[in-house]
């Protein structure tokens, strides 16, 4: 199907379909746009990759994800779901413009840092700790009992 649409859109000599990779992210690195455009999300661990990798975003503003991550304008550009040309003028803005392409760049790269596997552990392991270990007040902290 995408195949068909790829030939019947005269785009044969300009979209290569790779089908699988067991490591997409050197290919991704190189890429001016991530352009993610779902319906839904449950948490844009595609997202998180693309700050990672510095890749300027147009995202649609779906349930449950985008909207949490994505800084509008600053490490990305979120749009309404199905709005096509809406996203397609936030790429070309992004591809026009090297100095906004490079001002997401280095935000997005310092969004990436919030969720860094040292401190991901770190967030898990206190979490793990508080429930555990839960505090109870006490009656010098001031609780009373009735």
């Amino acid at each position: 199907m995408i195949e068909s649409w790829i030939q019947e859109m005269g785009l044969q000599d300009h979209v290569v379909l790779l089908g699988f990779q067991e490591n997409p992210f050197p290919m991704m690195a190189q890429a001016d746009v991530l352009v993610l455009s779902s319906f839904y999300e449950g948490f844009g661990v595609s997202i998180i990759e693309g700050f990672a990798l510095g890749i300027p975003q147009v995202v649609s503003n779906c349930p449950s994800g985008p909207a949490d991550l994505i800084q509008e304008g600053v490490n990305g550009f979120l749009v309404e779901i199905g709005d096509w040309e809406g996203m397609a003028a936030r790429c070309l803005d992004i591809l026009k413009d090297p100095n906004l392409s490079q001002r997401i760049k280095e935000a997005a790269r310092l969004s990436a840092q919030h969720y860094a596997i040292d401190l991901m552990v770190s967030r898990y392991k206190k979490l793990f700790d508080d429930v555990r270990t839960p505090s109870i007040p006490s009656v010098s902290s001031g609780w009373k009992s009735s």
